[in-house]
């Protein structure tokens, strides 16, 4: 009788390990950037941003939260991946895990979730000053998170045997993530600079297609002006060109993804090629993202206000940015190694 489909997920092979160690990953991205998402929603409804955009209580969660441990797991996780991903089968015979434990240790891993929930909320409404133990608590929950969801595809002995075998790669993975997140500090104060560029860009593409095509060098928001800060869009729908729409972002994780890739080929690429590589890529990401603006602006002016400022304005950039990455990487990698 032929094994069904979970059996098959969970063979001791190469392809079923390697596919099972990416989907660990996948997955823990998704649960981790679901909390991105949720501090910052929540934050916004919790506070009043009239008085804590420049105020103690915003600087404080997000340095503790979002900013420091929050990213460091994040990207360090993201680092991770690239660099054991295909050093896999140098773990040699791992243990056969079961699929009825996975599924039994993913609900444990669906309730260390919960929990996780729960307490980046009470972060959130917390004013106190118990930054230290909430901080603990913090981090071993996130451990757990990990942990429990590695135990869904792996049994105990093999996720030991990993981090026995790959200890230095993870090290070395949240020190660059460490980096990266000093160097993503600094690079994002030139936002200023980006958001301006990107609205008079995308003011002039939305020029060819609407006579009444709207730019203000200044914007309004939660009551403040911000000068400097270009609004750009038609008389249906307009908006902001903020640090989230000015392209900083998706060059920065351009420069950490593919600097993760050159540092894994060091030894087989053409480094004279970087000169090229680099450019190109952080000037594409910059476009796409203008692009993005582009787009959101004519959506908002097209379909509806609800629909631009929604999911779409949520995730039409994470879709454009992973296409062009995947495609950047397969279309580089082969001309940087020749």
């Amino acid at each position: 009788m032929g094994k069904n489909l979970l059996d098959r997920f969970y063979t001791n092979s190469l392809f079923s390990n390697s596919i099972r160690l990416g989907c660990f990953f996948l997955i823990l991205f998704v649960q981790l950037y679901f909390f991105k998402y949720i501090y910052k929603t929540k934050i916004i409804q919790t506070t009043d941003m009239s008085l804590s955009i420049g105020g103690s209580l915003w600087q404080e969660h997000h340095i503790f939260l979002y900013k420091v441990p929050f990213l460091l797991l994040l990207f360090g996780t993201i680092i991770t991946y690239f660099v054991v991903r295909h050093k896999f089968n140098k773990l040699g015979k791992i243990e056969q895990w079961n699929w009825v434990k996975g599924i039994l240790f993913f609900g444990l891993n669906i309730v260390i979730f919960v929990l996780f929930l729960f307490l980046n909320f009470h972060i959130i409404e917390t004013t106190g000053g118990r930054y230290s133990l909430l901080l603990f608590l913090w981090y071993l929950l996130a451990a757990a998170l990990a942990i429990s969801l590695g135990f869904v595809f792996f049994s105990p002995k093999t996720i030991i045997k990993f981090v026995k075998r790959f200890s230095i790669q993870i090290i070395i993975s949240f020190v660059l993530a460490w980096l990266f997140l000093n160097f993503y500090t600094y690079f994002q104060r030139l936002w200023p600079f980006f958001s301006i560029v990107v609205g008079k860009t995308s003011h002039f593409l939305l020029s060819l297609i609407y006579s009444d095509a709207l730019y203000s060098s200044a914007s309004t928001s939660f009551g403040y002006l911000y000068e400097g800060i270009p609004t750009v869009g038609t008389p249906r729908f307009a908006g902001a060109i903020f640090k989230e729409c000015s392209g900083i972002e998706g060059m920065s994780l351009f420069l950490l993804f593919f600097t993760i890739i050159v540092i894994i080929e060091w030894k087989t690429i053409n480094k004279k090629k970087l000169f090229v590589l680099y450019p190109l890529g952080i000037g594409t990401m910059f476009l796409i993202n203008i692009l993005r603006v582009t787009l959101l602006m004519i959506a908002g002016s097209e379909i509806s206000p609800a629909f631009a400022a929604g999911g779409f304005h949520s995730n039409f950039g994470w879709i454009l940015f992973a296409v062009f990455f995947i495609l950047f990487e397969f279309l580089s990698y082969k001309w940087m190694k020749t």
